[in-house]
């Protein structure tokens, strides 16, 4: 289904039933654990608009071991009556109230870290992402939303918000685009809007299977780079059918050859993704977009050992390493990449 169907058919009335906190703690724990299970040593969660299941999650992530940034959802228009904030200060309210529970039990959040997150800006009133802005700054804090994901929701945009030049000068005009700001998709992003993006230093989560499995379209994901973007990538659940980082990798690549087979038919450039780029996004790309690079993302002398340890060789696995491909690292690393 296209995007804003699929939100009110099945996001919407599945987050609202989150109010429900057994059902909350049942989801998430199998989220956590699943994604940990495919590698996910770091993740940026979208919560729901419950202040309870949000900061249930950080309780969750902080038991189970996962670095986590966690945003309770705001969203007061456009959406169900079921499911909504209310007003706009109660979702600022709320937002507070579950920064200030995480202080609790991270008080430094060197490993909960609370994010600020407007689900995106149809969902919300100027008069919201202005307040979630403030917000953001005055806390230090990061910024998550979704941007360009779709067509009609663009279209959308421009509708509910004409004084603005395009969906990035939105966000840009309430604060909300910063250099520890993540947005989701960025399919159908302008250069104009790349050039912002570039001059915030905000970072985009490249999210393939989503962006497939919604029919959304193709980021154009080398273009975003090489105009001076930082991209990691996303698994965009349930948008998107794998939790696995290592599955969008694969699907990068895949998309990045869709790219280049429309373009060369015409302008003979934009050459696919290579094998070590794919994996630069998910790993050191996906820590610059959370700004956490400093910290993780490769294996630099005093960084925290946020690390997989890799045996394509295990009994049942699907890598075949053969005696050619002893010493061949490459080769054995892209058996891994793409079959392990």
């Amino acid at each position: 289904m296209p995007l804003l169907d699929w939100l009110q058919k099945y996001t919407f009335p599945l987050e609202s039933s989150f109010k429900d906190t057994n059902k909350a703690e049942h989801v998430y724990t199998k989220c956590v654990k699943r994604t940990l299970a495919h590698g996910t040593t770091t993740a940026s969660y979208y919560g729901t608009i419950h202040v309870e299941a949000t900061n249930l999650l950080a309780d969750l992530c902080q038991k189970i071991g996962q670095r986590a940034f966690i945003g309770k959802v705001c969203m007061n228009q456009l959406s169900p009556d079921f499911y909504r904030d209310e007003t706009t200060q109660q979702s600022l309210e709320n937002t507070q109230a579950s920064i200030d529970y995480f202080r609790s039990i991270d008080p430094d959040f060197s490993l909960i870290c609370p994010i600020i997150t407007p689900r995106f800006a149809p969902a919300c009133s100027s008069e919201l992402l202005s307040g979630l802005g403030n917000l953001a700054k005055s806390a230090g804090l990061p910024i998550q939303t979704h941007m360009s994901e779709n067509l009609a929701e663009v279209a959308l945009v421009k509708n509910l918000f004409p004084e603005q030049e395009s969906y990035a000068h939105v966000y840009d005009a309430h604060g909300l685009l910063t250099d520890r700001t993540i947005l989701a998709h960025c399919v159908h992003i302008t250069p104009e809007e790349v050039k912002l993006c570039a001059e915030r230093g905000a970072g985009i989560a490249h999210c393939p299977i989503s962006n497939t499995g919604l029919t959304s379209g193709e980021a154009k994901v080398r273009w975003i780079i090489e105009n001076g973007v930082k991209v990691g990538l996303g698994t965009d659940c349930s948008g998107g059918y794998s939790p696995s980082i290592l599955e969008s990798a694969r699907q990068a690549s895949n998309v990045s050859r869709h790219v280049c087979m429309k373009s060369t038919i015409e302008t003979k450039e934009t050459p696919q993704l290579a094998l070590a780029e794919i994996l630069f996004l998910a790993t050191l790309g996906g820590a610059e977009v959370c700004s956490i690079e400093d910290k993780v993302g490769n294996f630099l002398v005093g960084k925290e050992f946020d690390a997989l340890l890799i045996d394509p060789n295990v009994e049942g696995g699907n890598v075949d390493i053969f005696e050619e491909d002893a010493g061949e690292w490459e080769r054995v690393l892209s058996k891994w990449a793409f079959n392990g």
